[in-house]
């Protein structure tokens, strides 16, 4: 897990930012009420730690298609048990992490940002996507989008970057 920490002048934690490269499907696709799944509880834990001062963020990393260790539970096979555990673990690992961290008041205070496009070359035939698509979902397929596939398959994605600097030392993309 990785943790942010962001003070205010005289050290009072403002916001706590908790990275953790694991999709929030404890619950799994068959619970079909709104949930914040285990990233609800891990908040609720971080910030009564704090205090209830600050405000606690999860930031899904690259999962890279990475499930928690209790995943897909049915609300019947006691899931809350496994989202609880599951909030809890993270949430007092990120505690940890988030009280070792020591702030200091940045000498030359910088925030930078820039906004790309990337244009991503596609893995795939151009003409045999097109195909496979048509083939799936019909001729509409290219419809709402014509603008973008101009009613072909691309050969490049235009991939949109933002990337933001603060004080020359923590970067988000």
């Amino acid at each position: 897990v990785a943790v942010l920490r962001i003070d205010t002048m005289d050290g009072t934690p403002l916001a706590i930012l908790v990275n953790y490269a694991c999709h929030p499907v404890v619950w799994g696709p068959k619970y079909l009420e709104y949930s914040a799944d285990y990233p609800g509880l891990m908040v609720k834990v971080v910030q009564q730690a704090f205090g209830g001062k600050p405000l606690c963020f999860f930031l899904q990393g690259g999962s890279g298609d990475i499930n928690p260790y209790y995943t897909d539970i049915p609300v019947e096979a006691d899931a809350i048990k496994r989202l609880d555990w599951t909030g809890n673990q993270l949430g007092e690992e990120a505690v940890q992490v988030a009280k070792g961290i020591h702030t200091q008041s940045p000498t030359q205070p910088s925030l930078q940002f820039a906004d790309d496009i990337l244009n991503i070359g596609v893995r795939w035939n151009p003409e045999q996507f097109r195909q496979g698509l048509i083939s799936k979902y019909g001729p509409k397929v290219f419809m709402d989008h014509a603008d973008f596939f101009e009613l072909r398959a691309p050969s490049k994605l235009p991939m949109a970057v933002t990337t933001l600097l603060i004080d020359k030392q923590i970067t988000f993309i």
